[in-house]
């Protein structure tokens, strides 16, 4: 990946299988968030690069909806409230059968999962930074996506709730969902 004539990363490999959580751990500016923008299309790979996820080339729409991604600072409508918010990311990342089917349960796991339960009509402009991040998560979480991609995703959250999305993070590996996450945090 180049900003201009600057090279920002190169020879990057590794194979991550279902399951798995992979930390990607460094300090600002060491290129842990360019890494998730090329895997979101934001960056252009280099013509002799590969980025396979389950066989196919990761542009592919079949697997672009089948990943969740969580930028470090998430960019959420601020007039809607936390409700509004979660069910529509499901709107988005699933079909009306599923939709009809499981939103409604999948939502309140969610939301009392994250320690939203008590905040779901309130607007977006009147949340904590930590209640943010949990919203912007629990909406990218509605689809059950088999890959998770989080930048810094502990930011702002204090101990115990970053320790509840650490558990969560590890259930949804379990059942073989593969997490991608950031962090500057060696005890993460």
């Amino acid at each position: 990946v180049y900003a201009g004539k600057k090279r920002l990363l190169q020879d990057i490999n590794f194979e991550l299988p279902a399951g798995e959580i992979l930390a990607i751990i460094g300090r600002s500016g060491q290129g842990k968030s360019t890494l998730l923008k090329l895997l979101e299309g934001l960056y252009t790979k280099n013509e002799n690069s590969d980025v396979i996820i389950g066989g196919l080339d990761y542009r592919k729409k079949e697997i672009r909806e089948r990943i969740a991604f969580l930028a470090q600072d998430p960019a959420l409508r601020k007039d809607l409230t936390v409700q509004e918010t979660i069910l529509h990311g499901a709107r988005i990342a699933m079909d009306r059968t599923e939709f009809a089917a499981t939103a409604a349960e999948r939502f309140e796991k969610f939301t009392e999962l994250f320690g939203l339960s008590e905040r779901i009509h309130n607007r977006i402009c009147t949340l904590s930074g930590g209640e943010l991040r949990r919203t912007a998560l629990a909406q990218e979480l509605m689809g059950s996506p088999g890959l998770i991609v989080l930048d810094e995703p502990l930011s702002g959250l204090d101990p115990y709730n970053s320790k509840i999305l650490c558990t969560h993070l590890q259930q949804l590996a379990f059942l073989g969902h593969t997490v991608i996450l950031t962090t500057n945090s060696y005890e993460v």
